[in-house]
């Protein structure tokens, strides 16, 4: 029960996680943009 817990923890560790921090990353930036688009959007006065 641990062993097979402590396996896929090492195994996803193994899997390149350089890959997915980048992904993360690039979600998060992805979505700060959005954000500020939205942002200048309301402020400007149309909601659409």
């Amino acid at each position: 029960m641990g062993v097979r817990a402590w396996w896929q923890r090492l195994w996803r560790r193994w899997r390149r996680p350089e890959h997915d921090a980048a992904t993360i990353g690039e979600v998060r930036s992805r979505g700060k943009e959005q954000l500020a688009k939205y942002d200048t959007r309301f402020r400007g006065g149309s909601p659409m």
